[in-house]
């Protein structure tokens, strides 16, 4: 089950949650310097004149990293550390949503 059901869940809904992220990000971008809590978030959008392109550049690179490390970790290394990986990624990304929907 866990291979069949609950990795690829877990891929697909660290996916989801970036992409959310993402479109609040850009849907509320003339509010998102004074509310972003990172303090990288915030120099990205000072580096691109108060724009939050490169900031969503970055957002995108990051998932696209994180979602990679799957597949890495589980061909060099084993299925068990690949599995404990996306599992901690998927739960970190359910923090974030809870965040995005209850804390801002």
């Amino acid at each position: 089950m866990l291979n069949k059901i609950l990795i690829p869940a877990a891929w697909v809904f660290i996916a989801l949650v970036a992409s959310i992220d993402v479109y609040f990000a850009i849907k509320l971008q003339s509010e998102l310097y004074d509310n972003e809590l990172n303090p990288i978030g915030r120099w990205l959008m000072d580096m691109d004149g108060g724009d939050v392109a490169l900031f969503m550049a970055f957002k995108f690179l990051g998932t696209l990293i994180v979602l990679s490390g799957y597949p890495i970790i589980k061909s060099h290394f084993s299925i068990k550390w690949a599995h404990r990986y996306i599992l901690i990624a998927a739960f970190l990304q359910f923090l974030l949503l809870m965040f995005l929907l209850y804390v801002k």
